[in-house]
């Protein structure tokens, strides 16, 4: 322990060991602006922002309705019956803009887009949940995403913190938030977290430390690596032009004013000084032609006169390097791999690519689960409350028996789109040597974010179909019966190394 006071590494470094809320009301302000900014001018953050939401809500989060039977004491004939009226009734009302929207513009999916696409500068979403009807629409509640900068940054005792009202107990009751009154300037207010009888009103969603009550941008510890890269690149675009405009450099023992008159045509010339030495040489002139081109001057150099080209030193080959390492310090927070964050794959293999995938994907799943499925399980918990209310869903015992029940019967999965694949068809070959070791069908549709359930009944109503039809129900069982329906010779792929493999005959 000695070694951290000795150190000469350590010397100077003492920070100081602060609460997380502390921190975060003192850097939230700064930090999140630099990160917007960063956002508005950087094509590596914009297109890092669009291949995230990408990844983790695509075209939006898909209800899979998965109530407690247990707990409410239903058969399973009772839950799919519940399942299947609430998933078609949830489709209905998350693709209407006048049903689901605040401000009838969007979808639900579109505001799960926007909230996360928020997120990622500022490392917060904010949402309320109003209560009224849009013309164009019998559904009353509403969702409305607001930029984290609506909340007051008001911090007073005994138990308001940075705009986040807690109880005794540390949790947060309600929240002070800010609005554009009549005049131009903000007025705050406050609402609460929930109703009396538990219905969301406000959704606040982070991720941070113990006893925090605010997030902030995940952009915050690369905010020095960002400015870095753009420094490096302006230095370096400029350091370019200036040697691609000075590209020369006319070395003479003359004087300056003697130089430049020699790098002027003969009109340019005119009368000076320089023009009767240009006479006196004439024969020398004569013999020798060192016209630089059609739109190139005529030097009128004398001998002992060196005119120099220089090509550009920059970008050199440190560079590329160190621009590269710079970004991969930057794509660590977005939950990509480099390949993703630049759209660069130079140099990438399958092996690279499926590794990459492998370890950034937990964290994408990580955000859909902790940071998108929040907001819609919050929609969708208020919407089914006022569907079993309104009667359009029965409920044992109406809506005071889902207020007794909510957490059981609102119990449910957010599927998202499937993990990436370098190759399609080494991830099913992979699969079926899965599937025959033994593994569960349901681990191996979870590998492609599908729900086993709805994968059988899915099947089920397509082999219906395909008799119905009269459509032939011979199929391939395997990858390998595939193959040996092939012909021979046709096979082709991709290696390891990324190379495309030709064909069995051609190789």
């Amino acid at each position: 322990m000695r070694a951290f006071e000795s150190a000469p590494m350590f010397a100077g470094w003492h920070p100081a060991l602060r609460e997380a809320s502390d921190d975060v009301k003192q850097a939230w302000r700064l930090a999140v602006a630099r990160t917007v900014d960063g956002f508005h001018n950087s094509g590596f953050l914009a297109g890092a922002r669009e291949k995230s939401t990408s990844s983790v809500i695509g075209g939006g989060l898909e209800l899979d309705c998965k109530p407690n039977l247990l707990a409410l004491g239903w058969s399973a004939e009772q839950g799919s019956e519940f399942a299947t009226l609430s998933e078609a009734r949830w489709s209905v009302y998350v693709n209407s803009a006048q049903a689901c929207d605040a401000l009838a513009c969007n979808g639900l999916h579109q505001l799960a887009a926007q909230a996360y696409g928020h997120w990622m500068p500022t490392g917060e979403i904010l949402a309320t949940l109003p209560y009224f009807s849009n013309s164009g629409s019998s559904y009353r509640t509403k969702l409305r995403v607001l930029p984290a900068w609506r909340f007051s940054n008001l911090s007073e005792m005994p138990n308001l913190i940075q705009g986040v009202r807690v109880n005794g107990a540390g949790a947060p009751i309600a929240y002070r938030l800010k609005r554009k009154n009549a005049y131009g300037g903000e007025e705050e207010f406050e609402l609460q977290r929930s109703d009396a009888v538990g219905r969301p009103i406000v959704v606040h969603i982070f991720e941070g430390e113990p006893d925090q009550v605010r997030g902030i941008t995940g952009f915050a510890p690369v905010l020095k690596v960002l400015r870095q890269f753009d420094q490096l690149a302006d230095a370096t675009l400029t350091t370019t032009l200036i040697q691609t405009i000075f590209a020369g450099m006319f070395k003479s023992a003359a004087t300056p004013e003697q130089v430049m008159d020699a790098l002027k045509s003969e009109g340019e010339q005119a009368q000076s000084d320089f023009t009767k030495l240009l006479t006196e040489k004439a024969s020398w002139y004569d013999k020798t032609d060192i016209n630089l081109g059609l739109h190139g001057k005529l030097l009128h150099g004398f001998p002992g006169d060196e005119l120099q080209f220089f090509r550009s030193e920059h970008p050199n080959a440190q560079y590329e390097p160190f621009a590269r390492f710079l970004l991969l310090e930057a794509a660590a927070v977005t939950a990509m791999t480099l390949e993703e964050f630049t759209g660069d794959y130079t140099g990438a293999t399958y092996s690279s690519i499926q590794m990459g995938t492998a370890v950034n994907w937990p964290r994408v799943m990580r955000r859909r689960q902790y940071i998108v499925a929040p907001l819609y399980q919050a929609v969708y918990q208020a919407w089914l409350e006022e569907e079993i209310e309104s009667g359009a869903i029965k409920f044992p015992d109406g809506v005071a028996g889902f207020l007794r029940n909510r957490d059981a019967v609102c119990q449910s999965n957010w599927r998202g789109p499937t993990k990436p694949q370098a190759d399609e068809l080494k991830t099913a070959r992979a699969a079926e040597v899965l599937q025959k070791i033994g593994l569960p069908d349901s681990y191996i549709f979870n590998m492609y974010g599908v729900d086993r359930d709805d994968a059988y009944q899915e099947r089920a109503r397509e082999l219906k179909m395909r008799k119905d039809l009269g459509i032939d129900q011979a199929r391939p069982e395997t990858i390998s019966e595939v193959f040996e329906t092939t012909p021979p010779g046709q096979q082709s792929g991709v290696d390891d190394d990324g190379e495309d493999r030709p064909p069995a005959d051609e190789a």
